[in-house]
């Protein structure tokens, strides 16, 4: 597993984690949005980079533990934040389209495996 760039800022950074095979699930999500849902989430993505919060628990909450979400509607990119950084930065880690009122329980499983794998092979 390796970390890339996806968006910087003055004040944080947002990374995504890329596989052995060179894939990024995180970024596939993004880019297979269609141009309004994926202008909303980069537009969150800048803001957060430039003031390195969000304060908007509509567009930026925790989730459970260390996995918190950029919400856009029913868009969902489930993210943590990566300790020892210079910056705040934040590793997106999964995405999806929420249907119902709570985030389900096998997608946030799924988001704290991948963290924890990413904080193990540090």
């Amino acid at each position: 597993m390796s970390i890339k760039e996806y968006v910087s800022g003055e004040k944080a950074d947002i990374v995504v984690n890329v596989d052995q095979g060179g894939s990024c699930e995180a970024e596939a999500f993004i880019e297979g949005l269609d141009d309004s849902d994926q202008r909303k989430v980069l537009h969150i993505f800048k803001m957060f980079c430039e003031q390195g919060q969000i304060r908007n628990e509509e567009k930026f909450n925790r989730e459970d533990g260390p996995i918190f979400a950029f919400k856009s509607f029913q868009v969902r990119i489930l993210c943590a934040f990566l300790p020892g950084r210079k910056k705040r930065t934040v590793i997106l880690l999964h995405g999806l389209k929420k249907k119902q009122d709570k985030l389900p329980k096998p997608d946030l499983k799924k988001a704290q495996l991948l963290y924890e794998n990413i904080i193990k092979s540090k």
